[in-house]
This record gives structure tokens, C-alpha cells and sequence, in this order.
């Protein structure tokens, strides 16, 4: 039993994010209980970098933790500024 405090991981499925994590497991100090990432739900993408959501559950795979996909609707990003509804403000089901 572990008493690391769990926590989750922006994963942005960049190489700075890449980065971060191995630096973050390095320190052996918090929990990764999933990764969490946020994908345009018109075009099926990450919204950081418009990488293919196929590929970034290969990420999430490949690197062995659980990946939550937060979907924000594409009104969000149309605006010009990335505000999201109250909603997408909780929790992140499954971490």
C-alpha cells in the first residue's frame, strides 16, 4: 500500500508533456492514478496539439496509465478563448 497522494497528469501528448511525466515517476513522490486530455469533439483531436485520438490512446498505452478524455465541444475553441462551461470544471470521472 502506497502512501504517495494520488493525483492525475495533464497529458498534453507532447514531448514537453512526455517529459514532465518521466520526470514526475523520477521523483517517486505522487500517485499517477490517469492521465487526463482534452480532444475537440467535432474533430476527433487533441485540443493542444491536433494529434489523432487513436494515437493518443497508443500514448496512453504505451506508457501504462489510465487515460481520461475530457471532450469539449468546439463552440469552446471558436471563440477565440479557451473558457470552458462550469461543467468540465469537476472531477475527471474515472481518476
Amino acid at each position: 500500500m502506497t502512501n504517495k497522494p494520488k493525483t492525475y497528469f495533464n497529458w498534453s501528448s507532447g514531448k514537453d508533456s512526455a517529459l514532465a511525466l518521466y520526470h514526475i515517476q523520477q521523483q517517486n513522490q505522487y500517485q499517477i492514478d490517469c492521465l487526463l486530455t482534452t480532444v475537440n469533439s467535432h474533430y476527433d483531436r487533441v485540443s493542444m496539439h491536433g494529434l489523432r485520438k487513436t494515437v493518443l490512446e497508443a500514448q496512453a498505452e504505451a506508457v501504462g496509465i489510465p487515460l481520461v478524455i475530457l471532450e469539449v465541444p468546439v463552440r469552446c475553441f471558436l471563440s477565440g478563448k479557451r473558457t470552458f462551461p462550469r461543467t468540465y470544471c469537476q472531477t475527471p470521472k474515472g481518476c
